[in-house]
């Protein structure tokens, strides 16, 4: 029961009045209690060496969730960097199974894509949290070397 309270208090601290995703997580009762991060190579001429990491932090993995979230909407049109098609894919999961699966472009507009028309600029904390959860310094997560494939 504490535990539930001390959520709903994150949650509404996070941004009460204001529509979100946490909402639809808040009334399905799964709260995410792991994240993992998995790199991926997006471009089939990059591979970049395998990175997968499940964090069981039930606090982190909902300050993650939460934090990620409340980022801005990345301004279109953009114009991005140079994409070498490294990304990120984190599955939250709670209770009851995933409760959300996004992916983090680490290269090119360095954005949160929470869904199809829903994507997020990302900043130097989130990247900062990102890394803290992973286990990692914030230089490994956008400075991985492919390994070039011939």
């Amino acid at each position: 029961m504490l535990q539930a309270v001390a959520i709903a208090f994150l949650l509404c601290a996070a941004g009460c009045g204001r529509s979100r995703p946490t909402e639809s997580i808040a009334s399905s009762g799964s709260w995410p209690l792991t994240v993992q991060i998995t790199r991926l190579s997006d471009l089939p001429a990059n591979a970049f060496p395998p990175f997968t990491l499940t964090s069981t932090d039930a606090h982190d993995a909902l300050l993650l969730f939460i934090h990620m979230t409340e980022l801005p909407a990345l301004q279109t049109p953009v114009s991005c960097p140079v994409d070498s098609g490294l990304s990120y894919r984190l599955t939250f999961a709670g209770a009851y199974g995933r409760v959300q699966r996004v992916t983090v472009r680490a290269s090119g507009c360095r954005e949160v894509v929470l869904g199809p028309t829903d994507r997020r600029a990302t900043n130097a904390a989130f990247w900062s949290e990102l890394a803290q959860v992973a286990g990692v310094q914030v230089s490994d997560l956008s400075l991985a070397q492919p390994l070039h494939t011939s």
